[in-house]
């Protein structure tokens, strides 16, 4: 992942520190918020377990559960999950309805060496924090968008960073073409990379 998760999980901190410093009065700012007894932790607990998952992709190991293996998902291709990361590779299944989703965690597909059908394949992915990467193979057809609020977009080789991103492209023949892959990728808080390789 790239630095800007380190960067939010980082405010985060520091804003809820703010928060605490100002609720137990040793910085004098009256701050009259609603929720302002709960926010603090709110903050801090969100920017530990970001930065904790930042460290944690970088350490080399595998969980149980970790990498989603393509062949349990030949009938139901939809995986949710709200922790952890989704990671697929679609070797000989169907990619037509293929929806992954997360709430902490980056998704990464990998869709060489999947079948397209005959007209519209559409394929979904979608994280709230936490980045996600598509792998299309070369030769398919593709219509691609993505889109973030936080963080960079890499969309079949246009960019777009900052705040409140989006991106849709299309390869050169995908209007002619007779399968056509549909890709949609959105998050909030991270990256989405979509290539062709």
């Amino acid at each position: 992942m790239s630095s800007s998760r380190f960067f939010w999980g980082a405010t985060l901190i520091v804003v809820g520190v703010v928060f605490i410093l100002l609720k137990t009065h040793y910085i004098d700012y009256p701050a009259r918020f609603v929720f302002r007894n709960l926010l603090p932790l709110a903050l801090i607990i969100l920017g530990i377990i970001m930065i904790v998952h930042r460290a944690r992709r970088r350490a080399p190991h595998h969980e149980s559960g970790e990498t989603v293996s393509a062949g349990a998902y030949q009938i139901h291709r939809s995986i949710n999950k709200v922790f952890g990361d989704i990671s697929i590779d679609t070797a000989n299944i169907d990619l037509d309805g293929l929806r992954l989703s997360t709430v902490f965690g980056d998704t990464r597909a990998n869709l060489r060496g999947g079948r397209l059908k005959s007209g519209n394949n559409n394929a979904d992915f979608s994280t709230t924090f936490g980045d996600i990467t598509v792998i299309a193979p070369r030769d398919t057809q593709i219509f691609a968008y993505g889109a973030n609020t936080f963080g960079d977009l890499f969309i079949l080789g246009k960019t777009a960073g900052g705040i409140s991103n989006s991106l849709t492209t299309k390869t050169e023949g995908f209007d002619a073409a007779s399968a056509r892959l549909f890709i949609t990728a959105r998050t909030i808080f991270g990256d989405v990379k979509i290539y062709q390789a």
